[in-house]
């Protein structure tokens, strides 16, 4: 492909996606998209030798059996046997296990464990290799077996156990030599892309049987009309898969992210609907339990109401204290004016009565008075003093002031003392009060105090609104970045613009394989046959007896013949082209064990002769029961023949 041809196709690419050319190149980088407008030059692959030996083990030992086939390279060879089950399917079972480095491959487990020695030898372009492999016979195990790959004349490509290892190796071999490159598939039942390699190509190189594909083995990822795109030609076919397995898998990637982010989306609904009613299940437990919150709240008002209680009792009682007080000042001077009325009333009584006395002796020295001493007189005589009549006793004011004054004093102690009477009352109210609101205070604390689960309840409702909350969140819709919308549109442009660049030559191709398939097919024998349209999809269309069919509703007879139709068909399709990658060798087995009569067999062989002929480098080997249409095609020196009962080994 030209400098400007590649500069075109990305361009174009470019344009349609809406995007800068350095990141269209970026893109192409990432996903590995290389544009192969032009195809490397054919090159042939031919079997040069096929050797292997071992011991027989049945009913009775044998001496030790050996097959050779050398001398061989382009054109056409036959393995020919009078019957079957002498050995021809082994023979080629051995050479496709050789070029595949798949031991036992298609070998039958038996004759596998007679082998113990395989030596064989095939060309690429001229350049000789040799797969050499040494196992103890009666094994069947592949790792028991040594293998080694010989480059040349001498050049160790590998040497170890006959595994994986082996297969490797020489699908890594004939991917080089051949110009093949692996292709991708992406399958949407897996969500993986799948890739194809030597195994799937060189299985299109071997026919035995009906089979199920048109081309090769496999009918996975498309691979019939893959091999025959590849084995023809087709240029750009390779960019193509690439660019829609590519794609396809991040579409795929994108839509399993949106179906993630939408099973997470429902998983996050189911469980916040969970969640929900777990809640609504812990509130209603809660309801059912005293209200701590309320509690707390109502003991914060309860302290208030007891501070102000205590200070209502403590004004209560200072002003009992001052009205006892005052309620006791006023009893003391009631007394003491009551005191002093009494003394001034036992004042006036004593003078009074004193004077009236009639003491009998002196009060000085207690001698008797003389008889008679007071005697009756007309006047008050003193008994002590003899004065005759004595002054009158002079009305006093001071017991009419103290009456008042106890009347005053009764009155004030009255009113102090029905005070302080109501100053202790309103100190037992308050102290009542106060010891109402302690006691509410007390219940509050003595139910806060005892632990009903509240506190829990509240803990996990506080964690599942924490947890609802987070689940809100990871549900809001996933936003895309615009790098990855941009590779999507690269991509989708690049699928684009390089079917463009193949797609008006493939319909001609495919018209051209149709059309030579339809002839060959029914020169072999499939009768009835109208049309065949190979489709880009890899269908393939019958018309067959004014019916449609397809490939798989053909009997088995008639799908051994379109499997050689097909195989020779894309290799004269590639042929007149003259751009054809197939490698030019071809196996057949048993090509007319299917009932086919002796005009189709020969019809059969006689096209592999003519493809043999006008195609250079091109090798068929094919084995089968010795016929004369077989043995007219394939010269003595080319066939490897035994009669009557004999086997090949």
């Amino acid at each position: 492909m030209t400098t400007q041809g590649l500069t075109d196709w990305q361009d174009s690419i470019a344009a349609s996606a809406g995007a800068p050319r350095a990141t269209v190149e970026g893109t192409l980088a990432k996903y590995g998209i290389q544009a192969q407008a032009t195809l490397p030059r054919r090159r042939a692959l031919a079997i040069r030798s096929v050797r292997f030996e071992g011991v027989k083990h049945g009913n009775e030992p044998t001496d030790r059996f050996a097959f050779e086939w050398d001398g061989l390279g382009p054109g056409l060879w036959a393995l020919l046997t009078d019957g079957n089950s002498k050995g021809k399917s082994s023979v080629l079972a051995v050479t496709r296990a050789v070029l595949q480095g798949r031991f036992p491959g298609g070998i039958k487990q038996d004759v596998w464990a007679w082998i113990d020695r395989v030596d064989a030898t095939f060309a690429i372009d001229g350049v000789e290799f040799a797969v050499r492999l040494i196992k103890p016979a009666g094994t069947t195990r592949a790792r028991d077996a040594h293998a080694a790959v010989i480059r040349g004349q001498g050049a160790v490509l590998y040497e170890g156990p006959a595994d994986e290892g082996l297969e490797r190796t020489l699908s890594d071999i004939f991917l080089e030599e051949l110009g093949f490159a692996k292709f991708q598939a992406y399958r949407s039942d897996t969500g993986r892309a799948s890739e194809h390699g030597w195994p799937a190509m060189s299985s299109a190189l071997f026919i035995s049987g009906p089979g199920v594909a048109i081309f090769g083995d496999y009918t996975e990822d498309g691979l019939p009309i893959r091999l025959i795109q590849l084995f023809v030609g087709l240029p750009w076919i390779s960019t193509y898969t690439a660019a829609s397995t590519a794609l396809k898998r991040l579409e795929a990637e994108q839509r399993k992210d949106e179906d993630a982010d939408r099973r997470q989306a429902d998983h996050a609904t189911q469980r916040i609907i969970a969640l929900e009613n777990e809640l609504q299940a812990h509130r209603e437990a809660l309801k059912r339990l005293p209200d701590r919150r309320g509690m707390r709240a109502e003991l914060k008002a309860l302290d208030a109401r007891l501070a102000a209680a205590q200070a209502e009792v403590t004004d209560a009682r200072h002003d009992a204290e001052l009205r006892k007080a005052a309620a006791a000042e006023a009893r003391s001077v009631h007394a003491e004016t009551r005191r002093q009325l009494q003394q001034e009333r036992d004042e006036q009584a004593a003078g009074y009565v004193f004077r009236r006395l009639r003491p009998v002796c002196c009060p000085a020295c207690e001698a008797r008075f003389e008889v008679g001493r007071f005697e009756a007189a007309p006047a008050e005589i003193c008994g002590l003093c003899g004065t005759a009549d004595l002054p009158e006793e002079a009305p006093r004011d001071g017991e009419a002031f103290l009456a008042a004054a106890v009347s005053d004093a009764k009155d004030s102690l009255d009113a102090a003392t029905a005070a302080a009477f109501r100053a202790s009352e309103s100190l037992r109210d308050a102290e009542s009060a106060r010891d109402g609101v302690l006691r509410e205070l007390e219940d509050v604390q003595s139910r806060l105090a005892y632990d009903d689960g509240a506190e829990q309840i509240h803990r996990d409702i506080a964690g599942v609104e924490a947890r609802i909350d987070e689940l809100r969140k990871s549900i809001r819709p996933e936003i895309h970045t615009s790098r990855d919308q941009e590779e999507v549109d690269i991509l989708e442009a690049t699928v684009k613009a390089t079917k463009h660049m193949f797609e008006r030559l493939q319909q001609e191709v495919l018209a051209d394989v149709s059309r030579s398939l339809t002839r060959l097919s029914t020169d072999f024998g499939v009768r009835n046959l109208e049309s065949m349209n190979l489709l880009a999809n890899g269908q393939l269309r019958i018309r067959q007896g004014g019916t449609d069919l397809s490939f798989t509703k053909l009997t088995p007879g008639e799908m051994v013949r379109v499997r050689v139709a097909a195989a020779l068909a894309t290799l004269e399709v590639a042929g007149e082209r003259g751009y054809g990658r197939h490698p030019g060798l071809l196996v057949l087995d048993s090509p007319g064990a299917q009932e086919m009569s002796a005009d189709d067999f020969s019809a059969l062989i006689g096209s592999v002769a003519s493809a043999v002929g006008r195609f250079g480098n091109l090798q068929v080997i094919v084995g089968a029961v010795s016929r004369p249409e077989l043995e007219e095609r394939v010269p003595l020196d080319r066939r490897r023949q035994v009669r009557d009962d004999k086997e090949l080994f």
